[in-house]
């Protein structure tokens, strides 16, 4: 499709993905420590993959979309957060500028996440 944004980042594989919300990982200031709990991470995940065997690829699409609905309402509220106290910094700022898209993408992100969970009923 000629109009569709390109993925900077394309996704992994889903045992290849990080143990923990990047997000998560910001709570760790030391950058070292950041990559050890990152590390852990992807152990845990490893181990519990390997626990339970492989996905199943008759798992129901509905749960698949309903997973993505809740990661998406964790961003929202995260971004909804951050835009919540936009007012307290001056005007032209780039941190006002920032909190102000964080807003508008947080309610954009939650009616996307609505719509999800409304097709996965």
């Amino acid at each position: 499709m000629p109009d569709r944004p390109q993925l900077t980042n394309p996704p992994q594989s889903f045992d290849e993905a990080a143990g923990w919300r990047e997000l998560f990982l910001l709570l760790i200031p030391d950058v070292p420590r950041r990559d050890a709990v990152d590390a852990m991470g992807r152990l845990l995940g490893d181990l519990l993959l390997e626990a339970t065997g492989p996905m199943h690829a008759d798992e129901p699409i509905q749960s698949y979309v309903r997973a993505a609905a809740r990661d998406l309402q964790h961003v929202q509220h995260v971004l909804a957060l951050e835009g919540k106290n936009a007012e307290d910094h001056e005007q032209g700022t780039e941190e006002r500028r920032l909190r102000l898209f964080a807003r508008r993408m947080a309610r954009r992100i939650g009616r996307l996440a609505a719509g999800l969970e409304a097709a996965a009923l």
